[in-house]
């Protein structure tokens, strides 16, 4: 599969706890590199933005995954919690290694970003930023509405976490490929796994993640762009 920003072509972004892990390893099994119409599939790591790849070529499209952010939170909180089991092992980080000492559960960690004790919160605000997937947000990736909005012509598709099948498929039909066979989904969290926030965790997180938010919204309010029909 092709890599690099300055490889013309459509350039999906790996935007962390959105389904993206599974879709590469899916188009990579079935050497999916190119679209119907001859266009190389460029697949991305997390580190690449979407301006890296606009800004290299003007002929670059991109198409990335999103997930509401409080579900991505848990879900990112949870992968690292497990050290990426069972797909991968990536042993803690010392942040992160006292990240889960001190706080077990991710409604733990984001009721503790409100704490009237200096302590506690710095501790939280410290936790979320030593892992990848709390740290890292959609506008590290995206930048802003007004951003998306300016290069709406260049993004080729979005798609969300909740609904993808449906829109997998949607994806696949404007590439101009064909697979009668979904993608097996990696890094699932195990049914036993704590996803329960409590409203002072879901304020805290909306607050926390209120650019994300808005992004989320942008997005959705433009899914029809990228619907069948």
């Amino acid at each position: 599969m092709v890599r690099g920003e300055h490889v013309t072509g459509v350039h999906f972004l790996h935007i962390g706890k959105t389904g993206g892990t599974s879709l590469k390893k899916f188009l990579k099994q079935n050497d999916f590199n190119r679209t119907g119409d001859g266009r190389r599939i460029v697949l991305h790591s997390h580190s690449t933005k979407l301006h890296d790849v606009l800004g290299s070529h003007r002929h670059n499209v991109a198409a990335f995954f999103l997930r509401d952010p409080l579900a991505r939170f848990v879900s990112g909180f949870n992968s690292r919690l497990r050290e990426g089991a069972p797909i991968a092992h990536i042993p803690w980080k010392p942040g992160e290694r006292l990240a889960f000492e001190r706080f077990p559960t991710a409604n733990d960690l984001a009721e503790a970003l409100s704490s009237r004790n200096q302590v506690q919160q710095d501790r939280a605000f410290s936790a979320i930023e030593a892992m990848i997937h709390t740290r890292m947000r959609f506008s590290d990736w995206l930048r802003d509405p007004e951003y998306l909005e300016s290069r709406l012509d260049r993004i080729l598709f979005i798609g969300f976490q909740e609904t993808y099948n449906e829109d997998l498929a949607r994806f696949f039909e404007i590439l101009g490929l064909e697979s009668d066979v979904q993608p097996e989904r990696f890094h699932e969290a195990p049914a036993t796994s704590e996803r329960m926030l409590s409203e002072l965790a879901q304020q805290n997180l909306k607050n926390w993640y209120a650019d994300d938010i808005v992004i989320h919204e942008w997005a959705l309010a433009h899914r029809e762009r990228w619907s069948p029909g």
